[in-house]
């Protein structure tokens, strides 16, 4: 991937490369933007300009340390985008349960934001309001409303399932 950058940006030195990504694509998203940010001062990372991240309908992939870097790392003019829908039970995996709480905290890169019909209200990081999103539902469920976790987002976005790094 980092010699394709080389390659996009050879060809576009001013362009700004953004990171997107859908359910598993959001997970890679999320992981490599927090990755190449880490690592910004190194070559050839230092030679790209990072924009955006925007994680649709993403699981939790990390623990709080990593996250705790991304949200260091992202900086000014960088922003990073986590949209969830309040019905999907994706970005509930994996299911937070007491026991998995004392040995693997997984939790969100940065809080979310709730897109309401005139406006966006910010989310809590990792905490949010009761009922949102809905509790995970057993692994069979879930399964079962796979194909209506891929609707929701490509009727509302028109994106596909894979990560993707736009030029701006």
């Amino acid at each position: 991937m980092v010699g394709q950058l080389a390659i996009i940006h050879q060809q576009k030195q001013d362009a700004q490369f953004h990171f997107t990504g859908h359910s598993l694509g959001g997970a890679y998203c999320t992981l490599t933007y927090g990755e190449f940010l880490r690592r910004q001062t190194e070559a050839p990372f230092s030679t790209f300009k990072f924009g955006d991240m925007y994680s649709v309908a993403a699981p939790r992939v990390c623990e709080q340390p990593f996250a705790a870097q991304v949200t260091v790392h992202t900086g000014p003019g960088k922003l990073a985008f986590r949209i969830v829908n309040k019905e999907d039970p994706v970005p509930t995996f994996p299911p937070r349960t007491e026991d998995q709480l004392v040995e693997y905290l997984f939790v969100h890169v940065d809080g979310g934001w709730h897109l309401l019909d005139a406006s966006q209200e910010r989310m809590a990081t990792e905490q949010p309001p009761d009922g949102y999103p809905v509790p995970p539902k057993s692994i069979p469920s879930t399964i079962w409303d796979a194909t209506d976790h891929r609707k929701r987002f490509v009727v509302l976005f028109g994106i596909c399932a894979h990560p993707t790094v736009a030029l701006h």
